[in-house]
């Protein structure tokens, strides 16, 4: 009987050691998409990859229809044009088809890079700034909200 209760005192004052500790330690938290959508750098970078964003999907659409027509123009001649020369637009619609695709997906992925860029870019801009705040406010913990589950 001693024993269960010198281990209850024991354990009682470790979690209220815990909870003594805890309550020391300041955490604060930091919408850094908030950040990035109201700072006048910040808009100005989602504004010009939104600008790119739209230009690239416009040159897309565009090609994209070129494709679908000069599609369209075979299928319609196909009763007429002989097999070896359909066969051989065919290929060439294939051919053009496929620069497409890769040409889209090389857009695609310098899009990405050139957004990872400039966002990391802003972040390091900011960075200072941050720190400098924690340091002011003797913060012991910064956390991003996005990533608290």
């Amino acid at each position: 009987m001693y024993k269960i209760y010198k281990t209850l005192i024991i354990l009682i004052l470790i979690i209220s050691f815990n909870e003594n500790v805890a309550a020391q330690e300041k955490i604060k938290y930091i919408n850094l998409d908030l950040i990035i959508k109201n700072t006048k750098s910040g808009k100005s970078i989602l504004e010009n990859l939104e600008n790119i964003k739209n230009e690239n999907l416009k040159n897309f659409k565009i090609q994209e229809d070129k494709i679908i027509g000069v599609e369209q123009d075979l299928v319609a001649k196909k009763n007429i044009l002989s097999e070896e020369e359909f066969n051989s637009k065919l290929t060439e619609l294939k051919k053009n088809l496929k620069k497409y695709r890769d040409e889209k997906q090389k857009k695609i992925n310098e899009f990405e890079k050139n957004k990872k860029k400039l966002i990391n870019n802003f972040f390091k801009q900011i960075t200072p700034l941050i720190e400098d705040y924690v340091k002011n406010n003797s913060i012991d913990l910064v956390v991003s909200k996005n990533n608290v589950f």
